[in-house]
């Protein structure tokens, strides 16, 4: 039952390397771009490819397409199955450049009538460079899911360490050779992107040939197998994408409502100034017009709630701006720590298990993917309670090690800030990882309809409450309300999907298919008792763990009389480490099995498929 526990501690060790790295990649962003308009700018264009990534690379496209790619591993072997991925990935770069090329061109336009300067220029021209990145990026993630679907895990988990790598490298040619303006800067990383973007595509290709896959450019819109996929990937998007538009959209909100600062005034516009300027000559893409300063980022008027601050018209009323300006970035920055523990357990966990529900929804073993969602959860609740509880304790000691220099130091409050939204994105970290559990177990049924419906309403009560909570609370309202709504989503898909595994009125019959009929197994459902008893046992544990990092961060570590980063180091690192500990040996003294786990080999599957080629290395 375990036995996707081995893939996930491979996949969560890589995955550590590729936070690190991320955490490096972020470090040199901040000391390059900092924390104002320029990294406001790079942060909504970046979430521009992002989205598509998300709705189809990571979310929708993947969702549909390995249902039946394993259908065809199992039943045509390699070569149905390489025909398949050959004809999508033709179908996909081929929609992905149509769209890409309208994009840029309304993007293009979008600038060339925006006052140069100002913060929405710059993020039109940097979002038409980056959003080719999605045909790569999304590229990468059918041939990842592919080798996924294969056992092979290795490849899959460095391409983003990749990205990394050279979005670092980006900001260090940027940092060095091109001084005194951090809009040409912006755009050194985004052209590092699209490099990296193709040295991802070319990674992948050597584990798929020792997998027995094989890429061929075939073009046949009339396929079975295609139009499968491509019918199931309409209402995925859906599903996914109303999760991920609302992320964007949050970004978007915050650069709506937070001043439009001008490099050419030194500050925000002015009251009833529109960045609009029609029939103006189109500008470089870069120069020093379009480096919005430090100055610009200090200016007195970015206050949003104080007296004569900017504002916006809504009727006869003047409203003041409830977020100030980095907003953007410290949406951008906040949720860099708590994704750290999401990739390396949640993320990890949910992309080694999504095969193993596919292979039980396939075979129609009801009870065998109950078992298996179960234990995933309570997988999911001993990491995330506890990690999302550290990152409250210690993310403010790791922001001023990590980001505190360059150009975020000259924001103030920006220290504050990213924490305020990290803490708060943090409440939700247990949650944020159920759903990829519970999300891949409905997909591995090709049951769509159910998480696109509950994907909606929580996308609606996201918006609400982002309304509410956004004008008391800032950008913190836009991340304490993410958390809610992912809470929302759990409960509700967790029973849902307890109510569709059970399957009492099918149990012991024939269930029609797409390739014949098969016999159902009857499951009794999520394992709600033991759910629930791991999650007790949990609580416990983390409150413990909780009192002890707090001891040792407010009594203990003061008693050293150090100060700056030897301080800060001792903070997250003495913090962490004592956490861990501490867990550990509560759990222990519980007896509680997902500890072992996580720390011991798994055991051989009975249930898994016989590798694909006995010479290749399982990932």
């Amino acid at each position: 039952m375990a036995s996707f526990l081995k893939h996930f501690r491979q996949v969560s060790g890589l995955t550590v390397l590729s936070r690190l790295a991320g955490l490096a990649r972020d470090a040199a962003l901040a000391h390059v771009l900092g924390a104002g308009p320029v990294m406001d700018a790079y942060a909504m264009a970046f979430r521009m490819p992002n989205l598509l990534r998300q709705l189809l690379g990571e979310g929708a496209l993947t969702a549909a397409f390995v249902p039946v790619f394993t259908d065809y591993l199992e039943k045509g072997g390699p070569k149905a199955a390489s025909r398949l991925m050959s004809l999508l990935a033709v179908a996909l770069v081929t929609a992905l450049a149509a769209i890409t090329l309208i994009v840029d061109g309304v993007l293009l336009a979008l600038r060339y009538f925006t006052e140069t300067g100002t913060k929405w220029h710059l993020i039109f021209g940097l979002a038409a460079v980056l959003f080719p990145f999605a045909i790569f990026v999304c590229l990468v993630a059918l041939l990842q899911a592919a080798l996924n679907c294969c056992r092979h895990f290795v490849m899959p988990a460095l391409a983003p360490i990749l990205l990394n790598l050279f979005i670092i490298g980006g900001a260090v040619a940027a940092g060095l050779w091109v001084t005194g303006d951090r809009a040409t800067q912006a755009y050194v990383i985004a052209g590092a992107i699209l490099v990296a973007g193709l040295v991802e595509i070319a990674v992948q290709l050597p584990a798929m040939r020792r997998v027995g896959l094989e890429f061929r450019p075939l073009w046949n819109p009339r396929d079975a197998g295609l139009r499968r996929v491509v019918g199931l990937l309409g209402p995925v998007i859906l599903a996914v994408g109303v999760i991920q538009i609302n992320v964007f959209m949050d970004s978007l909100i915050a650069n709506l409502l937070s001043p439009n600062v001008s490099a050419d005034a030194q500050a925000p516009l002015a009251t009833g100034e529109s960045p609009w300027r029609p029939g103006r000559s189109l500008p470089a893409v870069a120069g020093p017009a379009a480096d919005l300063s430090a100055e610009a980022q200090r200016a007195k008027a970015d206050a949003p709630a104080a007296p004569g601050a900017p504002g916006f018209a809504l009727g006869p009323w003047r409203v003041p701006y409830p977020m100030k300006t980095g907003a953007a970035s410290v949406l951008y920055y906040g949720p860099l720590i708590y994704q750290f523990p999401l990739g390396v357990f949640g993320i990890g966990l949910a992309t080694v298990i999504f095969p193993v529900l596919t292979r039980h929804a396939v075979r129609k073993d009801l009870a065998g993917m109950a078992r298996t969602a179960s234990h995933a959860l309570r997988l999911t609740l001993f990491t995330g309670l506890p990690a999302g509880l550290g990152i409250i304790l210690v993310c403010k000691p790791l922001i001023l090690l990590v980001f505190h220099h360059g150009q975020f130091a000259d924001m103030p409050d920006a220290v504050e800030r990213t924490a305020r939204v990290a803490s708060l994105y943090a409440l939700g970290l247990w949650s944020y990882s159920a759903n990829h559990i519970l999300v891949r177990a409905f997909y591995a049924m090709e049951n769509i309809r159910t998480p696109r419906r509950i994907a909606m309403l929580a996308a609606g009560l996201n918006f609400v409450c982002n309304l509410i909570l956004v004008w008391p609370m800032a950008e913190g309202g836009l991340a304490l309300a993410t958390a809610l709504s992912a809470v929302f989503q759990t409960a509700v898909l967790a029973r849902l999907l307890s109510r569709r595994s059970a399957g009492p009125a099918t149990a012991g019959k024939l269930r029609p298919g797409r390739h014949g009929d098969s016999p159902v197994t009857s499951g009794a459902g999520l394992d709600w008792r033991g759910v629930g008893a791991s999650a007790a046992r949990t609580l416990l544990a983390t409150a413990v763990m909780g009192a002890a990092v707090w001891a040792v961060l407010h009594w203990a570590v003061p008693l050293l009389g150090w100060t700056g980063r030897p301080l800060y180091a001792v903070q997250c690192f003495g913090g962490v480490a004592v956490g861990a500990a501490v867990f550990i040996a509560v759990a222990r003294f519980l007896g509680m099995t997902e500890l072992k786990d996580l720390l011991t080999r798994a055991a051989p599957d009975p249930d898994a498929a016989p590798p694909l080629d006995p010479g290749a290395p399982a990932g």
